[in-house]
């Protein structure tokens, strides 16, 4: 199996986010198994599911006990709880009624059974809202796409084709015009794709082969209307790692996450290219703050020369939180900060609105948020059971304009693709 460092380093992440209950229980007396619970997004109401850990989880000693009680328990501010509903333990979900949209509402569920002490589930987030307006974008529509991204003039397209029934690779990254021709490969495992702002530029890193791991080794330059391919960075991968390359809003300059001169090379800061001369400049320094950077993305706000990006400050904690790094007084000012995992911001092109990706609805693969950043508020965009699923390994989010997304979603276990989503 091949996986991309930068892949390989999202599952792990990934994975130490996972709740408690699926790591490994070291017990000294009796105790009751608490459900794992998600929240679906819908009109006045929320769908509540509850899952019994025990089918995934290591214990060590005596197993858990089953309780007799689950007590769903709702607040709307993550302080005092009420009672919504007592439900037997064997019951796995429960619509939550009466409900105003547009408001916040935290949900845990305590388990109970006499001769045990009483325990608790993890802690989910819902606002709930009608259903948003998600539309098929108008590319590929027989292709299963994955990591979209659309030039600025609407014309080109570049995404995985992750459709395993047809003879092209799921990993191969293509360009194609906005009818779903193809237009060129950009070769197998090749990723962090990005359209330069005043031309039809595209900016991506190629990858290379090392025993079963992939390593992104090469930014790489491609104009689509002649074809060609320039070289404009060398990664000496074996050193350190580089990840996300992006166009700054002279198409002269790009920045991108790299763990160069870094004590660790799962430490990364972030860095300048002059695309004309050749300099590179290191812009932050996060190890000495200490912050620690997720490489999963970020957003880069013009209009105040600050970046938005997912990272800890406790490597203790895998927890992301979302954080606003000014690049000219070299601070670092938490954003989001919240009991969930909160990834991979995205601006909206008026600098107004973080859209992201967040474990708060208890969705194994996350869902996608928005965030105000001058009013502070919420607002959940994905998890009805009647659309399509978001699932953040591999998935698309970018903003079109300051009212449309463009995300990729699952329509079935065996295809995902392209979608719009009205806000």
């Amino acid at each position: 199996m091949r996986l991309s460092y930068i892949t390989l380093l999202f599952l792990i992440l990934l994975l130490s986010c996972e709740k408690d209950t699926e790591n490994e229980i070291e017990t000294t007396g009796p105790f009751l198994w608490a459900p794992d619970i998600s929240v679906s997004l819908d009109d006045h109401s929320a769908m509540l599911y509850m899952r019994d850990p025990r089918p995934y989880t290591d214990y060590a000693g005596p197993g858990p006990a089953t309780p007799e009680i689950f007590e769903v328990l709702v607040s709307q501010d993550q302080e005092n709880f009420e009672v919504y509903r007592r439900l037997k333990s064997f019951e796995n979900s429960l619509e939550i009624n009466d409900l105003e949209n547009g408001r916040s509402y935290y949900i845990k569920v305590s388990v109970h059974k006499n001769g045990y002490e009483s325990g608790s589930s993890n802690l989910v987030m819902t606002i709930p809202s009608a259903k948003p307006k998600i539309e098929p974008y108008p590319v590929g529509n027989d292709l299963s796409i994955e990591q979209m991204t659309v030039s600025s003039n609407l014309e080109y397209v570049t995404f995985y084709n992750t459709d395993k029934t047809i003879a092209r690779s799921s990993q191969e990254l293509l360009v194609t015009d906005n009818a779903g021709n193809i237009i060129n490969s950009l070769g197998y495992f090749s990723g962090f794709a990005d359209w330069s702002k005043g031309s039809e530029n595209l900016l991506f890193m190629t990858a290379k082969e090392v025993g079963h791991v992939i390593h992104h080794d090469k930014i790489v330059l491609f104009n689509p209307e002649n074809e060609e391919t320039t070289e404009v960075l060398n990664v000496d991968f074996e050193q350190y790692h580089v990840g996300y390359p992006t166009f700054l809003s002279e198409d002269t300059e790009i920045m991108f996450l790299s763990s160069k001169d870094n004590s660790e090379s799962l430490y990364f800061d972030l860095w300048n290219l002059n695309l004309e001369t050749g300099q590179e400049t290191r812009l932050s320094n996060f190890e000495n703050m200490p912050f620690y950077p997720s490489p999963l993305g970020y957003g880069y706000s013009e209009f105040d020369k600050k970046v938005f990006i997912g990272g800890t400050t406790d490597l203790e904690n895998f927890r992301d939180d979302i954080f606003a790094y000014d690049m000219e007084s070299e601070t670092l000012e938490p954003i989001i900060q919240s009991p969930w995992a909160d990834s991979r911001p995205t601006l909206s092109p008026d600098g107004s609105k973080i859209a992201f990706v967040s474990s708060r609805s208890g969705t194994f693969q996350g869902d996608i948020w928005l965030y105000d950043i001058s009013t502070s508020e919420y607002r959940r965009i994905t998890g009805n059971d009647e659309q399509p699923k978001f699932y953040s390994s591999n998935s698309t989010l970018l903003w079109l304009d300051n009212d449309h997304l463009l995300v990729t979603l699952n329509s079935s276990s065996t295809k995902s693709g392209a979608y719009t989503i009205e806000l």
